[in-house]
């Protein structure tokens, strides 16, 4: 049995201590009041603010260019600009060869790409 000296000519052992058991010290009382604080907001949340930002800003800007002058940047709209050029382009997705759709739940907004069934996807009437 181990003997330990709390204060002089006390002794103290672990069966019957004169002091409340020693914790594991401050890192684990900073760490137990962080976790009942419970879950905190992602730290990433300024990048997707940023990100979002940027987005609504490129398409401000895209929206004052008009559409005759205006570079495709995905490749839907290379393929409505390219199937339009040769006279084939379908007359329900203009040649893109589907359309995008906003979905929104749960104050998310998601962008999916549909196909068009008329022309399967092709653009070509």
């Amino acid at each position: 049995m181990r003997t330990m000296i709390a204060r002089p000519g006390t002794a103290v052992t672990p069966t019957n201590p004169v002091f409340p058991t020693i914790r594991g010290g401050w890192i684990e009382d900073e760490e137990k009041r962080d976790n009942d604080r419970g879950p905190e907001r992602d730290e990433t949340d300024q990048y997707h603010r940023l990100g979002s930002y940027l987005h609504r800003l490129v398409l401000e800007e895209d929206a004052t260019i008009p559409r005759e002058r205006r570079t495709p940047r995905t490749l839907q709209e290379m393929r409505a600009r390219i199937n339009f050029a040769a006279g084939n382009a379908c007359g329900a997705c203009g040649g893109a060869g589907g359309t995008t759709v906003d979905t929104s739940s749960g104050g998310v907004t998601r962008r999916s790409w549909q196909r068009c069934g008329p022309c399967g996807g092709t653009g070509q009437a």
